[in-house]
């Protein structure tokens, strides 16, 4: 049975993906779609996952990375036809009705690595080398895809090598080394804090500063996907930026009327999603930063964090961020997200005795962003 991008069941990550006529195509790593199957337990026991890649060259095919239930990610190069089996350390599913539904499987896949050596942009006569599309993924016929209840919040980071990783296209998935979108900034707080999360970065681009593979700047990049097609910001409920790292020898002039007309542009358009802005970690432009944060500070959907890390040496690995990226990331973002009322709703605190604590609990809850935080008293 063939499943189409169309097909409701199917979560596409927002602002990454073009969905028209029944394919789904998107044109950098990051993109990313979900679902929830019976299909490892009936029929043939497999999902197949249709694509094409109409300029991709060979030898530089994107990786494709997929994990079930959230463990662990495995990784190959995109073919046309890709076959998805549950791996052997994971074949706890049964069709037992005493399991109540333990044969159903979430899903996760990404277009986790393009090539940065190719085009990435469709301009100047030259096509973009790295477009992937979903045409259809097929199940058995006694299998099928079920609803699934996918967080509150939805969140696009955007950026450069940062935000996308760099390097050659490799399968091996070792500190950032790989283009290894799933070891990003964006992709790891997001993940921390609960989020749906996707990505939009071009290695070496910035403000003024094209990418890698003639990608353009981030001033095209926010609002395009590729040459022509806008990117939709609908549904993204935090747009969160890393820019500047690249934009060397720019004057504070320029780069900070750069990042005022982005956000006002996107102010302008979506002016209930929250802008979210970090320094880039070596602390570039971080004065500028400073500068632009003080011009919104009276704007409380625009959020500036303070991130960098003068330890840091080189583009962060794994351990950089467990040390001493994360810990102070994510607590700044937490505290700027959800410690103030930034989401247009009302907050109220109510005290609940807690029999799993054995003690007094503090929740707080938010109407409409609907986040629940435990705190201890």
């Amino acid at each position: 049975m063939y499943i189409y991008p169309s097909n409701g069941n199917l979560y596409f990550s927002k602002g990454t993906w073009k969905i028209e006529s029944n394919i789904a195509t998107c044109y950098n790593s990051g993109a990313n779609f979900c679902f929830t199957t019976d299909a490892f337990v009936k029929g043939n026991k497999n999902i197949i996952l249709n694509f094409d890649m109409p300029n991709v060259t060979k030898g530089y095919a994107p990786i494709l990375a997929w994990r079930i239930n959230g463990l662990m990610w495995q990784y190959a190069h995109i073919t046309n036809q890709m076959i998805i089996t549950l791996p052997a350390s994971q074949n706890d599913a049964t069709e037992s009705p005493v399991m109540n539904g333990i044969a159903n499987h979430y899903v996760e896949i990404w277009v986790r690595t393009i090539s940065l050596q190719k085009p990435r942009w469709t301009w100047n006569g030259q096509v973009n080398n790295n477009i992937v599309t979903l045409n259809s993924l097929e199940i058995a016929d006694n299998a099928k895809l079920f609803e699934t209840t996918l967080n509150d919040i939805t969140m696009l980071s955007i950026g450069a090598s940062f935000t996308e990783g760099y390097g050659t296209v490799g399968t091996e998935h070792a500190d950032f080394k790989s283009n290894d979108v799933t070891c990003c900034w964006g992709v790891l707080l997001g993940n921390a804090l609960g989020f749906n999360v996707a990505t939009s970065g071009y290695a070496g681009s910035g403000f003024f500063a094209h990418g890698n593979g003639n990608s353009p700047p981030v001033g095209i990049a926010y609002k395009y996907m590729d040459n022509g097609i806008p990117r939709d910001y609908t549904g993204i409920d935090i747009a969160a930026f890393n820019i500047g790292a690249n934009d060397s020898g720019v004057t504070s002039t320029d780069f900070i009327a750069a990042a005022i007309q982005m956000i006002d542009d996107l102010r302008k358009h979506y002016p209930n999603m929250i802008l979210l802005f970090t320094t880039p970690f070596w602390g570039q432009h971080q004065t500028d930063w400073l500068k632009i944060a003080d011009i919104y500070k009276e704007d409380k959907k625009i959020i500036y964090l303070n991130t960098v890390y003068p330890q840091l040496s080189g583009h962060p690995t794994i351990t950089n961020y467990k040390q001493y990226i994360l810990p102070d990331l994510i607590k700044q973002a937490r505290n700027a997200l959800f410690n103030t009322n930034i989401w247009g709703g009302s907050q109220e605190i109510i005290k609940v005795q807690s029999p799993i604590m054995n003690q007094n609990v503090n929740i707080k809850v938010d109407n409409l962003c609907k986040n629940i935080t435990i705190k201890r008293v």
